[in-house]
């Protein structure tokens, strides 16, 4: 990398239970929110219904490491990184 340019990762969270884990979510994110610069939540739902299961997508700034080990302790994970 050049002088001046950051990493940058794409994580990809698949939550199972969203309505369970959505405390101990938001609390991994809170810790590392200064590094998260994009948070975007899919889910199945309808007007009646919403799924329990859930990808949030997190663009990140910097070395992504940390935050994709302490999210892999409880959800499945995938990360792209770009330079």
């Amino acid at each position: 990398m050049s002088k001046g340019e950051t990493m940058s990762s794409i994580l990809a969270i698949k939550l199972t239970e969203r309505n369970n884990d959505s405390i101990e979510f938001q609390k991994i994110l809170t810790q590392y929110g200064c590094q998260i610069k994009t948070r975007i939540g899919l889910h199945h739902g309808t007007e009646d219904t919403c799924s329990p299961e859930g990808i949030i997508i997190l663009d990140v700034a910097g070395d992504s490491n940390e935050l994709q080990k302490r999210l892999e302790e409880f959800w499945q994970v995938k990360s792209i990184e770009f330079n």
